[in-house]
């Protein structure tokens, strides 16, 4: 948000002459006899007239900041200029592909063109009218927006890790049918700006200990330390904030009750 104030012209021109004055009249104090002493002669009064101009400057400056605060053309804009609206996406990846989210991501944050009958346009255009669309001939241009994901800590489809192992007290790597590392793969979309959300730890029960080695990995290094969390999960929500043995669901309506019951102690019902 940005405030907007607005002075009158001749106040402020008033202000700049004085201030250019009050500069001019340092100056010649502090050069050198000779100039000091022909400035004298024709300001007899001069320890006076530089006192009525500190005295008109602060007058003057605060005359406009009063002007801006009680002013009736001081608004505060809603969005910073010049933009007179705002809106955001925020996705929640489930059980997608690591081919099908790059090829929603290519599409929606990149200016690449995916050409007709690809693998990529096959995985997002399966309306057989499109193909009829003689605009989209030689494929279609990315949109170039600036749109995040989401993905798990765990989870089979898009997660990090596979799993967590109790036993040994660390992730299971998780790697793709083509060889490639889930935290490489990963990795590289954040840097790319794909993902900037983090979908809970995981689907199901995650333990603790598994959510803050799933976290670390995140904070190891800077451009991965995602700082929006999606607090859902398909098992439960929320998920992954709990004590390991207790779900959060009958924590969350045990304090609605003892909230409503509060309540109406306070109502006196």
């Amino acid at each position: 948000m940005e405030l907007t104030i607005r002075t009158s012209w001749p106040t402020r021109l008033l202000r700049k002459l004085l201030l250019s004055i009050s500069a001019n009249f340092l100056i010649l104090k502090a050069s050198p006899a000779k100039t000091e002493c022909s400035f004298r002669q024709s300001w007899t009064t001069d320890g006076w007239v530089w006192i009525l101009i500190i005295a008109v400057v602060l007058c003057l400056n605060a005359s406009a900041q009063a002007d801006s605060l009680s002013a009736p053309d001081v608004e505060l804009l809603r969005f910073p200029f010049p933009y007179r609206a705002a809106v955001t996406v925020c996705s929640d990846t489930h059980e997608d592909s690591v081919e099908r989210f790059e090829a929603v991501h290519t599409l929606i944050n990149s200016t690449t063109r995916i050409k007709r009958s690809s693998p990529r346009w096959k995985l997002l255009f399966k309306d057989p009218e499109i193909d009829k669309n003689p605009t989209w001939l030689e494929g279609i241009d990315g949109f170039g927006l600036p749109i995040g994901d989401s993905i798990w800590l765990y989870n089979t489809s898009l997660g990090i890790f596979d799993s967590f192992d109790h036993e040994v007290g660390r992730p299971v790597p998780h790697t793709h049918a083509d060889g490639r590392d889930y935290q490489d793969i990963i990795d590289d979309w954040i840097r790319r700006g794909w993902v900037d959300v983090l979908h809970t730890a995981g689907p199901g029960d995650i333990s603790r200990q598994a959510t803050e080695k799933g976290l670390k990995w995140l904070s190891d290094v800077p451009h991965r330390r995602l700082t929006v969390w999606v607090n859902h999960s398909l098992a439960h929500t929320p998920n992954s904030i709990e004590p390991d043995i207790l779900r959060a669901l009958p924590i969350v309506l045990k304090n609605i009750v003892k909230s409503g019951t509060s309540l109406l102690a306070l109502s006196g019902a």
